[in-house]
C-alpha cells in the first residue's frame, strides 16, 4: 500500500516512497503509448513532498492542476481535518503524457465524501481506448514449378532482344 498515516514512524513513510518512486518512475514509461493512470490518497502534499514534484516535472501530469489551469484557479483541497484545523489536496490523479491527452475533465465532488477525503473523477476521451487491431495474414503458399498444370508454367527464358546468359564454368 502506498499510504502511512499521517505521523506514522519514519520508517513506514520512507517505505511508502519507496514504492510511490518505483511506480512513479518505471509504471508509466514500461508500458510505452498506452494511456495509464494513477488515482488515489497518496497521502503527501505537492508542495511539500519532492519526489511528487520530480515526477510530474518529469514524465507524470497532474489532472488537478491541469484542470486548474485550465478553470485560471487553484487547485481544490482534497482533504478536510476541520478539528485540527488542515485542509490540504492529497488526492490525486496523476496520468501519463499518452492520458493527459484525452482528460476531459478533473472534478473534485463537495457531496461525496470518505472519512475526511473528497471523492475525485476524472473523465477522459473514449478515443484514449479505442482498440487499435493490426491484422497479419499468412500469404497462401507459392506453387512450386512441379505442382503447376503443363500449360500455366511460367517461360523463364529472356525476353526477345535480350542475350541468352549460360552459366559460368
Amino acid at each position: 500500500t502506498l499510504y502511512a498515516r499521517d505521523g506514522g514512524r519514519s520508517s513506514e513513510i520512507a517505505e511508502r516512497h519507496e514504492l510511490l518512486a518505483l511506480i512513479l518512475n518505471n509504471l508509466g514509461k514500461k508500458l510505452g503509448d498506452a494511456p495509464v493512470v494513477i488515482m488515489g490518497d497518496l497521502n503527501c502534499d505537492y508542495g511539500r513532498s519532492t519526489l511528487l514534484e520530480a515526477a510530474c516535472k518529469d514524465y507524470w501530469v497532474d489532472a488537478g492542476a491541469l484542470q486548474a489551469r485550465w478553470d485560471g484557479r487553484v487547485p481544490e483541497h482534497t482533504y478536510f481535518n476541520d478539528g485540527r484545523g488542515v485542509r490540504t489536496r492529497i488526492d490525486y490523479a496523476l496520468l501519463n503524457p499518452t492520458a493527459a491527452q484525452y482528460l476531459m475533465e478533473y472534478k473534485v465532488h463537495d457531496d461525496v465524501r470518505t472519512g475526511e477525503h473528497r471523492a475525485i473523477t476524472i473523465r477522459l476521451s473514449t478515443e484514449a481506448f479505442r482498440k487499435q487491431v493490426v491484422k497479419y495474414k499468412i500469404p497462401k503458399e507459392i506453387p512450386r514449378n512441379d505442382k503447376l498444370p503443363e500449360n500455366k508454367i511460367p517461360d523463364l527464358s529472356a525476353p526477345a532482344g535480350l542475350p541468352q546468359l549460360s552459366p559460368r564454368r
